[in-house]
């Protein structure tokens, strides 16, 4: 999980209690549950939501690997930043990689997901829908260039 220099999109999360453990320590699949919000986040921002996704009903687009390092414990409270980068893994996948970072700016965790585009009739991989294909590539409508919780840069990277 490589760091990139510049996010294309920033959610704030609050780690919650019901995101812990006994100890009030993160519990591991709950940081991918935060990474997962965060992506959706990023695809409403970018007009692509989920709900949007599901009823178009021709595409799926299932996680098929997952990664997770923890690098400083995560507790009840913590105010984060969930950087993320897409990545184009080819015609039909591409990667999302994210990372924590405390208010100071450390690094808390990293993680990265991998996700396929399937056609929900059950028939294979398919090509990423272009809007999808635009944003993963680095390029998406400029229009949604701002987000409450910190920067967003979905629009073409250039240099």
């Amino acid at each position: 999980m490589p760091a990139k220099e510049r996010p294309d999109f920033v959610h704030p999360v609050t780690v919650r209690l019901h995101h812990t453990d006994a100890a009030g320590v993160i519990f591991c699949s709950r940081l991918l549950e935060l990474a997962h919000e965060a992506y959706e986040a990023l695809l409403d921002k970018a007009g692509l939501g989920v709900g949007r996704l599901l009823a178009d009903g021709e595409v799926l687009l299932p996680v098929v690997a997952v990664e997770a390092e923890f690098t400083r414990p995560i507790r009840v409270g913590d105010r984060l930043q969930v950087e993320l980068h897409l990545s184009r893994r080819g015609d039909h996948s591409y990667q999302v990689e994210y990372c924590f970072r405390d208010p100071s700016g450390r690094v808390k965790a990293r993680a990265a997901t991998r996700h396929v585009a399937i056609a929900a009739a059950g028939s294979g991989p398919v090509q990423l829908p272009s809007p999808l294909a635009r944003l993963a590539d680095g390029a998406a409508d400029p229009k949604h260039d701002s987000h409450p919780g910190g920067p967003i840069d979905i629009r073409s990277r250039s240099g």
